[in-house]
């Protein structure tokens, strides 16, 4: 960008202020809040804060305002607020979430946001010990925060995206069986495109605030539900077999996967093992007016097209 257009570019966001920042845009749920909210407003009115210059490209050229920053420095956050009076947090994926969040959180009130959204999880409070550790923890901590702040604010509580399936069974039609070790866990699975377009319907609202969402599937699956369906949709006799996490661990490591997604696959193993997904809710359908893709619909799309 030249050094004019940059001018102009700052002169027009002084202007504008009813900006919305969004953090996380680079990810998978910000970009489908983002595209969403392109359909419907102009991209002057939307900034994005973004810790890798890389992942920005896609956006360079769409008009949008990109502010650079890390979630640790809370003065950088704050000049990333300038010209937005509202603010989406979408949850950090780091052992100090909360920390980072709390920050994001504090230079918010700093900076005059009146109202800030988080996106975080759906996580049932019906099981005995949760196996999510310090993400439950930063969920709820994060949550809390917010509610104690003064700002409006509207909460978004996420299931388990259906997207996550191949990441568990692989990207093929699993012929020789699914093995992964969830037991009979179930989870209600929702697809992380329709909540991105639920979020962003809420966001252009506007005139709503002190609200929660659930948006997780209507109705939980096992894995084994899944072998079934894939079965019936593909002809094939998809089993399911309940293997040993070393075992897992062992076919991801020959696929190539590096340690920290092995631990990743793990833990969401025994967060599903555990119930701690088997929340289920029909908000989603009724933020998006219509049914929303069912389990059964993803799978054909995804393995049986």
């Amino acid at each position: 960008m030249t050094l004019i257009k940059k001018t102009k570019q700052i002169a027009i966001e002084k202007e504008i202020i009813n900006m919305i920042l969004i953090t996380g845009a680079t990810g998978h749920l910000g970009t489908a809040v983002l595209e969403n909210m392109l359909k419907k407003i102009s991209p002057l009115e939307i900034a994005i804060f973004a810790r890798d210059k890389k992942k920005i490209q896609k956006w360079k050229d769409s008009g949008l305002s990109i502010r650079l920053g890390d979630f640790r420095d809370k003065e950088n956050i704050k000049r990333a607020c300038i010209g937005a009076d509202r603010l989406l947090l979408i949850h950090v994926t780091h052992p100090d979430a909360f920390e980072h969040q709390k920050n994001v959180i504090d230079a918010a009130v700093d900076s005059g946001i009146k109202h800030i959204y988080y996106a975080g999880g759906a996580i049932s409070h019906n099981v005995e010990k949760s196996k999510l550790g310090l993400i439950r923890d930063s969920y709820f901590l994060t949550e809390n925060y917010i509610r104690q702040s003064g700002l409006q604010y509207t909460i978004f509580q996420i299931g388990l995206y259906s997207n996550m399936i191949p990441y568990f069974i692989g990207d093929n039609l699993p012929i020789n069986g699914i093995k992964f070790p969830a037991g009979r866990g179930k989870a209600a699975f929702a697809s992380r495109d329709e909540i991105g377009e639920a979020i962003a319907k809420i966001i252009l609202k506007k005139n709503e605030f002190n609200f929660t969402y659930i948006f997780s599937g209507k109705q939980s699956y096992s894995f084994v539900d899944v072998a079934n369906i894939l079965s019936d949709l593909s002809g094939h006799e998809i089993t399911f077999l309940n293997s040993d996490q070393e075992a897992f661990a062992s076919t991801l490591r020959q696929h190539g996967a590096d340690e920290a997604e092995i631990s990743k696959a793990l833990l969401f193993s025994e967060i599903i093992k555990n119930g701690a997904y088997n929340i289920c809710d029909g908000t989603l359908e009724q933020v998006l007016e219509r049914k929303p893709t069912t389990l059964r619909e993803y799978l054909e799309t995804t393995y049986c097209p």
